[in-house]
Order: C-alpha cells, then sequence, then structure tokens
C-alpha cells in the first residue's frame, strides 16, 4: 500500500515539475501543444481510415446480397449448378385469331341501337373502340357516354394496342380470348345460338395446343356472371369455360347457386364496370388525377345510379346520399341514337 502511494506521489511530482518548466520556457509549451496536435490529427486519420473500411466492407456485403436475391441456384440431376437470372420481364400476352363472327359481327349485330318490342331500347354505342361518344376532357381524364357492358370490346382493344402483346404464340406467358359471347346477350338472333357458339369457340381454340397444355388463358365478361350460365344463356354452362379465367363486372356470391348451375370451380376476377371515366391515352405521361385536395371538395363520393329501391341493400346505400341530383340529361353532351332498321 505504501508503495503504491510512493508511485502515485511521485507522477503528482513529475507532472508538477513539467507543468512548472513549461510555464517557464513558452517555445516548449508551444512546442509540446504542436507535438500533442499533430498525434491527435494522426490519431483522427487512422480513426477514419478504418471507419471507411468498414463502410466499404458493408456496401459490398449489401451488394453480394443484393446479387444473391435476383439469382436463382438450380441444382441438376447431376448435382451441378447452373445460375438463372430472376430479372423481372414484361408478361407477353397472346390474342387468338378468332374469325370475326366471335367478336366483330357481333358488335355490329347490337350497335348503333338495340331494340325491344320494335321499338328503341337504348343507345348502344360502341364507338371509340366501345369506349362510346366522347362527352367531356379534364386534365388526363376523358369522360365517354360508355356503355356499361362493354368490358369485352374495350379489354379486347386495349390489349390489342398494349406493349405487352406479341404476335409469337411460343413467347407467350398468357393467352387472351378475344370473343364477345357475354354481349352476344343483346343480339337476338345470335344470342339463340350461344351454346353452339361457346362449343365451336372452343374446338377452334384447341386446335391450337396452349389450351391443352394448361397455359393460362383469360377472357372477358361483358354482363354479369348469373346471367351468363342460366338457362336462356348458359354460355358459362359449358364444362371449357372452367379453364378459363374471365374479367368479369360482377361476380355470384351465393355458393349453393353456384354448385347448384355447376360453376363452383369457374374462375372469375372482378373488374370495375368501364362506364365513363378512362385516363387520356394522349396524356399517359401523367399519373396524376386534376382534383382538388379533400378540404376543398363539396363530392367526396358519386353514386352514378337511379333511385329505384330494387334490394335491401341499394335502398341502405341511395339512404346515404342526402344530396341526390335527379333528371339530369346527358344528351347536351351526346349525339342522338337513331333507329336504323
Amino acid at each position: 500500500m505504501r508503495d503504491t502511494n510512493k508511485v502515485l506521489f511521485d507522477i503528482d511530482a513529475f507532472l508538477m515539475m513539467m507543468l512548472r518548466r513549461l510555464w517557464r520556457h513558452p517555445r516548449f509549451l508551444v512546442t509540446f501543444a504542436f507535438v500533442c496536435g499533430l498525434s491527435i490529427l494522426v490519431w483522427l486519420n487512422v480513426a477514419l481510415s478504418h471507419q471507411e473500411d468498414r463502410i466499404h466492407q458493408l456496401q459490398r456485403q449489401e451488394r453480394v446480397a443484393q446479387l444473391k436475391s435476383h439469382i436463382n441456384i438450380l441444382k441438376g440431376d447431376n448435382s451441378t449448378h447452373a445460375i438463372k437470372s430472376t430479372k423481372k420481364k414484361i408478361p407477353k400476352v397472346f390474342i387468338y385469331p378468332l374469325p370475326p363472327k366471335f367478336n366483330y359481327d357481333i358488335e355490329n349485330c347490337i350497335s348503333p341501337s338495340i331494340h325491344r318490342n320494335g321499338r328503341l331500347f337504348s343507345c348502344f354505342n360502341l364507338s371509340n373502340n366501345g369506349f362510346g361518344d366522347f362527352m367531356y376532357e379534364k386534365g388526363d381524364m376523358r369522360v365517354h357516354n360508355t356503355n356499361q357492358f362493354s368490358l369485352e370490346v374495350v379489354m379486347h382493344h386495349q390489349l390489342a394496342h398494349s406493349r405487352y402483346r406479341t404476335y409469337d404464340a411460343d413467347e407467350a406467358d398468357v393467352f387472351y380470348i378475344p370473343s364477345y359471347l357475354g354481349v352476344m346477350f343483346f343480339c337476338k338472333r345470335l344470342s339463340m345460338n350461344v351454346s353452339s357458339m361457346t362449343t365451336e369457340l372452343f374446338d377452334m381454340l384447341n386446335t391450337w395446343p396452349y389450351l391443352k397444355r394448361g397455359k393460362p388463358h383469360f377472357a372477358a365478361l361483358a354482363k354479369i356472371e348469373r346471367e351468363q350460365c342460366s338457362n336462356r344463356y348458359p354460355y358459362l354452362k359449358n364444362p371449357h369455360c372452367r379453364n378459363v379465367t374471365y374479367l368479369g363486372i360482377e361476380k355470384e356470391a351465393t355458393v349453393s347457386w353456384r354448385s347448384q348451375v355447376g360453376i363452383q370451380n369457374q374462375r372469375l376476377i372482378v373488374v370495375p364496370y368501364p362506364s365513363y371515366v378512362h385516363r387520356n391515352t394522349l396524356y399517359t405521361y401523367s399519373q396524376a388525377i386534376n382534383s382538388p385536395g379533400l378540404d376543398q371538395r363539396k363530392v367526396f363520393l358519386l353514386l352514378a345510379s337511379s333511385t329505384r329501391r330494387s334490394n335491401g341493400f341499394r335502398a341502405i346505400l341511395i339512404d346515404q346520399f342526402t344530396n341526390k341530383i335527379r333528371d339530369v340529361s346527358k344528351a347536351k353532351y351526346l349525339k342522338k341514337c337513331y333507329n336504323t332498321s
């Protein structure tokens, strides 16, 4: 214990002696400060160098991890390994070149008018590639008088002009069936033959090898699903439809009913009704919709529908819209639809 105290005393005495000398000799003080400062700079330089090396090491590890996430190592039967890039590629869509009887002839049958009991029922204008007559434009949005059942025509046009389209069926990832058998419901002279038309359609598709190979196929469905598998219009009752995924405006939700008519295994993806508002393809560079902020909006939700209270759920929705605008005519935006018969 005494030895320890003695050592501490000697150190304190030495430091006091050094401080007295530094105070008496300013040059020595400056030299000492310079040496200390230089030592600190050298230490900081070494520390920064080690830090930069650590940063570069972490960056290299991150790049290696990213590289590993973009490759697949596949093990073959001979236990060798091959590296395959999983870089995301654009999916290719092949559109079957169907005869006009499955699409354009049907379009001509129902356009420009539908007749019921010899009288004009409503306009079914499929001009502008299914979008109908132009009504209004603002920014990159256009409003057309688009019929609610025009999905098959609109989808066909959009895919035909899409960057995803390929004319080489062998390189296609998915296959589109451009038939208008759904909207054919409105063509009286053709709708009576929907069963035979559906059979003929799949017979033609089976002359190609891709449906038999299980390649993904999809098509649009203009009318609601329930009406496409009724006794009057048994389009979806054809068993070959189970091999196709349909894009439809409404799906039947009653499980027991789907099982009863035999479509419990039918694949259908619900998409929005195609009516009215569309993006202007002339201004597709803009991804923003021109609309005011929430604090400036007077209308938060638009329900474009009639006021008929056909079911309880519809009545609940209508009752929640306190501001109802009735007797709104769109005639000032549209050309008249004449009886051409």
